[in-house]
């Protein structure tokens, strides 16, 4: 017998997610309810392990999870209120999640290694008004913060004082407290996920249950997860992959999750072969540095079906030749929204974005706002055709909500084209583009040649100030391991492969990019660094001995 408010739906084995998403009733379409059907069903199923540990049952997350729901009636947390949560992966996490979003309140994911005004910034945003740290980070929040809305500080381990804020510690052996019935609503907001702030002030994205709820449904979809799989995540719980393309997923088909605290490259194949993964989802450069490692770090006894990296790797035909797997790097999401499903046609084309769902239409729109012609390039816009598949609004910020609301339609500011066959291609961003003599120059363009350069191992292309007014572009390059690079050479391979306008003016190594816990790197740190003593300048007289970098 179907449980009240339950349907069809709850009942249906939970093995995959080959259903179209319509046929899931719109009520039970709440992380609250995607849990409470999985806990149902199979509370005692293997379902989670972090840093090689035991794997935890559904039970055993459920009951964390209701000693934390304690915590927060304790604390009296109302349905709405915002909560910070600032802790690495660990089952607390994982059970912070599920407490928050089941008793209809707001989870706010904060990095735990922020510290100083970004923390200050993030804190006083998004007006939390109960902040879940470890020991470690209360010393973070400074006593002077003028932090009107925080309340108190909840501690997950050990004990500490604050000179301004009531300091408490979870009770791990507190009766657990069962979930709120029908605690929250598709449309109500589940999180405030802060962007990375690759450019600018971070933004709270505002995110429905529903958004969170289609994200896991997509990828469980798209990659045809099953109840057999092992899904591993070397990514922070703090940000939307791990939760939206590996948690939440494995939740809708009843597969196992192996978590780790941070992607280690050289013990990367251990883990995978060791936790018995079938699949992995990566960001940013997780591709290209696992082809620069050396060889004897593979291990060709791993399990996987098949791996999820955007972008692909620069060599992508090499990586799945070399590692065993094949590459599902046609796709598109964002914070704000999952746009275009994942998919692998066997051409191995990076840049290929694929087609969008039914669930979304899109266009690409030129500068005067009209549609961009077959292959020309424009800006992505989107709008979804369900409510709340998307984000409502960027957290306190209208005017920027406004913005990236134009005429229905979402502006993502990347750049992509539409070929004859309705491909989209990403093309670059267009906070990304470099304007030089009066051309704009695409940054990914310039990255994705100068990888091909058989002793770069990462690189980094942004504008910088230019005598002549507008910009010049610089390019921050990591050598590959095991390598010599000679910055000269490599500049007159690069005028070889680039259009004059494109080929930097400006160059620089470095031991390793800038980056965010994303793996995304921060090219707005690049652009304040500049043009500094250790850049080679193209265009500067010869230079003495020794006088120029190499």
């Amino acid at each position: 017998m179907t449980a009240p408010g339950s349907s069809s739906w709850d009942s249906r084995p939970i093995q995959d997610a080959s259903y179209d998403y319509v046929t899931i009733p719109a009520a039970r379409r709440t992380i609250n309810a995607l849990w409470q059907r999985a806990l149902a069903a199979h509370p005692d199923r293997p379902f989670i392990s972090f840093d090689g540990g035991s794997v935890l049952t559904y039970r055993q997350v459920e009951e964390r999870a209701g000693r934390w729901r304690a915590c927060l009636r304790r604390a009296g947390i109302r349905p709405g209120e915002l909560i910070a949560v600032m802790l690495p992966n660990s089952l607390d996490t994982m059970a912070l999640w599920v407490a928050v979003l089941s008793e209809g309140a707001v989870i706010v994911p904060i990095n735990p290694d922020f510290r100083g005004a970004i923390l200050q910034h993030l804190l006083t945003d998004s007006g939390a008004v109960l902040l879940v740290a470890a020991p470690d980070g209360l010393a973070n929040v400074e006593a002077d913060w003028e932090l009107p809305a925080l309340r108190e500080i909840v501690l997950a381990t050990g004990t500490g004082l604050h000179d301004r804020l009531t300091v408490s510690t979870f009770d791990a052996t507190a009766p657990p407290v069962p979930a709120r019935p029908d605690a929250a609503k598709p449309g109500d907001v589940a999180a405030v996920l802060y962007t990375s702030g690759t450019t600018g002030v971070s933004k709270g994205v505002v995110i429905p249950h529903e958004h969170l709820f289609f994200y896991g449904w997509s990828y469980a979809h798209a990659m045809r997860h099953h109840h057999e799989d092992v899904l591993f995540t070397p990514l922070p719980m703090f940000h939307a992959n791990a939760m939206c393309v590996t948690i939440f997923p494995a939740i809708f088909v009843g597969a196992r999750v192996t978590v780790r605290s941070r992607f280690s490259a050289g013990q990367f194949w251990h883990q995978i072969a060791d936790s018995g993964a079938t699949h992995f989802a990566g960001m940013g450069t997780v591709g290209n540095i696992l082809m620069k490692r050396p060889p004897s770090e593979f291990r060709p006894d791993h399990r996987l079906r098949h791996c999820h990296l955007v972008p692909a790797p620069e060599q992508l035909a090499e990586f799945e030749e070399r590692f065993r797997v094949p590459v599902y790097y046609s796709t598109y999401g964002l914070t704000e929204g999952q746009v275009v499903l994942q998919s692998r046609d066997g051409s191995r084309r990076p840049g290929l974005i694929g087609k969008n769902h039914p669930y979304h239409d899109v266009r690409v729109v030129a500068d005067d706002g009209s549609d961009a012609p077959v292959d020309g390039v424009g800006e992505l816009v989107v709008r979804p055709r369900l409510a709340n598949l998307m984000f409502r609004e960027y957290l306190g910020r209208p005017e920027a909500t406004a913005q990236a609301w134009r005429d229905g339609w979402f502006h993502t500011g990347d750049l992509v084209s539409r070929d004859a066959d309705g491909n989209l291609w990403f093309r670059g961003r267009a906070k990304d583009v470099i304007r030089r003599r009066g051309e704009n120059i695409s940054a990914f363009e310039v990255e994705r040649e100068l990888m091909e350069h058989p002793a770069v191992g990462e690189v980094a292309a942004v504008g910088v100030p230019s005598d002549l007014g507008e910009e010049e572009v610089l390019a921050v390059v990591v050598p590959r391991i095991g390598t010599e690079l000679d910055l000269r050479e490599l500049a007159e391979w690069a005028r070889r492969k680039l259009p004059g306008y494109m080929a930097p003016r400006y160059w620089r190594k470095a031991a390793e990019l800038p980056k965010n816990s994303s793996h995304k790197v921060l090219k707005n740190a690049l652009r304040d660094q500049g043009v500094d003593e250790h850049t080679l300048d193209l265009q500067a007289s010869a230079p003495a001995a020794g006088g120029q970098p190499r």
